[in-house]
């Protein structure tokens, strides 16, 4: 009698006990583990922009009781905020949220489920959240003074830091005639820095001052400017033919100027 009591009791738990529960491993943007029914914080964006979010399959109870969606409950935002599920039976679980540049800055929350391997692991409901806040994404000029030879290339170095956990795509883009300076493009990551290198041709001696615009060209928003200063220093034979590299004012009068400049330029 012993004996079957104890049958019984070991076949009960083996019924109840291979249906378990788990914890939600976020894995990017950024590292979070939430037990069910807890909120998984996704970190914060800027209006307008969208960030993916990738759950492992992985619950920890082996590979008969993986996590096989991600299923967004319902939206009670309406079209400002969009949430994509993720497909189902992938190797990792991306999600994805996309924000409208009208949304305004607070704290967002959406039901998630995950969902188990069917008999194997239960369905789980967790809170999303994420923040919109503005300024997430900043730029500094380590060095705001370029200077050196007239014709020459100088090179200076702008550094990005993206707090978002979206990607974004940026232009970086002096205020320079394009036969001086050209910009350029670049992805950054989520919460990562990048340092980008640039460089000035000076065609004309002397101080300037130029700014170099930091847009996301998605939303078309501004991010920074940042302000700066080039010295270019002339040689005699410099001095004589500058004007032919693009400097920025050309009048007629001013052409017997330049062919006179070309011709001493030769000759020096």
């Amino acid at each position: 009698m012993h004996f079957q009591q104890l049958l019984c009791i070991t076949l009960l738990f083996l019924a109840f006990g291979a249906y378990v529960s788990a914890d939600a491993f976020l894995v990017d943007p950024l590292v979070v583990k939430a037990e069910p029914g807890k909120i998984i914080d996704a970190g914060g964006l800027q209006p307008g922009e969208s960030m993916e979010l990738i759950f492992s399959t992985d619950s920890g109870y082996g590979n008969d009781a993986k996590w096989v969606q991600a299923v967004f409950g319902s939206n009670p935002y309406g079209e400002i905020v969009q949430a994509q599920s993720s497909e189902v039976g992938t190797r990792s679980l991306i999600t994805r949220i996309s924000t409208s540049t009208l949304l305004p800055p607070g704290t967002y929350r959406l039901p998630l489920t995950l969902r188990g391997t069917p008999g194997q692991l239960e369905d789980e409901t967790y809170q999303l959240q994420f923040v919109v806040a503005q300024k997430l994404f900043s730029a500094t000029l380590l060095n705001p003074r370029v200077e050196g030879n007239l014709n020459e290339t100088l090179h200076y170095e702008v550094t990005l830091v993206n707090d978002s956990s979206a990607t974004v795509e940026v232009r970086v883009e002096p205020s320079l005639p394009p036969t001086w300076s050209s910009g350029t493009t670049l992805m950054i990551k989520p919460h990562s820095f990048k340092s980008v290198p640039l460089s000035v041709t000076p065609r004309f001696a002397g101080p300037k001052s130029f700014d170099i615009h930091i847009t996301n060209t998605r939303t078309g928003q501004h991010y920074d400017v940042l302000h700066a200063n080039l010295v270019a220093h002339a040689s005699i034979k410099d001095h004589y033919s500058a004007g032919l590299y693009g400097f920025p004012f050309f009048t007629i009068s001013l052409v017997a100027n330049y062919l006179s400049n070309a011709f001493f330029s030769l000759v020096l």
